[in-house]
């Protein structure tokens, strides 16, 4: 009796001991997944911050089904728009169409370039494609930033030139939000700056 209560025993012990070194093993599995999760989450937010010279990004309502299309032009380059996604420079990184093929409720399009030209115009639009809401009028939000260093070991913080807020009124409607140009050490050359409406879309062989 006394040898069947030895073993029992040490059965018990070694199962304690199994069950310890299990939990103790997926205690440091779960905390390495946890670590490479945010060293990952970090990556991924530094390149994005670091994605990108300049770098153009609009937004209207979520509520609104409409589609609004973000158009960039950067000296020498063509227009780059939804149906002209890449440039020598610019690139349309997402081309939202409003509620259509969408699985959020985030109305927002961005574009980015490659590099800084300094020698020319850099021309910012936005156009009303559809209007699925039957909308009168949208409020679209632009933000532009320009990010001098280039590479992703850079971390000097984007420069915003302008945030602002411009509504169309109608389908079809092309609006111009800046022109401007750069001089060699990538600052905006402040009197070139303008708001004249000059049509990028249409010169990317677009119906008008």
């Amino acid at each position: 009796m006394n040898w069947i209560g030895s073993n029992e025993g040490t059965i018990w012990g070694t199962l304690f001991r199994d069950l310890l070194t299990i939990s103790v093993g997926m205690f440091i599995l779960l905390l390495a997944i946890l670590i490479f999760h945010l060293a990952t989450s970090q990556s991924n937010s530094e390149n994005e911050r670091d994605r990108g010279n300049v770098r153009v990004e609009i937004m209207w309502p979520d509520e609104m089904d409409v589609d609004i299309d973000l158009w960039v032009q950067a000296p020498g380059d063509v227009p780059v728009g939804y149906s002209n996604l890449n440039g020598v420079v610019f690139n349309l990184v997402r081309d939202d169409l409003g509620h259509y093929n969408d699985l959020t409720s985030m109305n927002y399009e961005v574009a980015h370039s490659r590099g800084l030209p300094d020698t020319g115009e850099w021309t910012i639009n936005i156009h009303w494609f559809s209007n699925r809401s039957h909308e009168s009028r949208v409020p679209v939000t632009l933000l532009l930033t320009i990010k001098k260093n280039d590479g992703t070991k850079s971390k000097e913080s984007p420069i915003k030139v302008i945030n602002t807020t411009v509504t169309l009124i109608r389908v079809g409607q092309e609006r111009t939000v800046i022109r401007f140009k750069l001089d060699g050490n990538g600052d905006v050359i402040t009197d070139s700056i303008s708001r004249l409406n000059k049509y990028i879309r249409e010169s990317a062989d677009e119906h008008p």
